[in-house]
């Protein structure tokens, strides 16, 4: 891929390891911020739904609660995507964890937007 062999995603995990994903991040949060701006706002919705759709997947593996934050930023990012029931009870049901780990933490704001998510 260019924009690893240009430096601007770094491995995070050891990509020779069998049966484990590669992971990466960016270089910088300008990076990301820059990739994100090339995104055409009609497309935002569908690749935040597909990335909170893949974090879920792995996440059901590797069971790391604080990946809840992450993985309910995008899925509520395109919650009016969302039409399948069970999908929109999992969404339901991941605003309510992330929203007790933000009250447990006096994040009062963000608690109280994940539980807003819920209605």
């Amino acid at each position: 891929m260019m924009a690893i062999d240009a430096g601007l995603l770094l491995p995070t995990s050891d990509t020779a390891a069998v049966g484990t994903a590669a992971t990466y991040t960016f270089l910088h949060d300008r990076v990301q911020q820059a990739a994100y701006a090339q995104i055409a706002d009609d497309h935002k919705q569908p690749v935040h739904l597909q990335v909170g759709r893949l974090l879920l997947a792995q996440w059901h593996r590797a069971g790391a609660p604080e990946q809840a934050f992450d993985i309910v930023r995008h899925l509520n990012f395109a919650s009016t995507r969302i039409t399948d029931t069970l999908e929109r009870l999992a969404l339901a049901q991941l605003n309510l964890i992330a929203g007790q780990r933000a009250k447990s933490a006096t994040a009062y704001e963000a608690a109280l937007a994940h539980f807003e998510a819920l209605l």
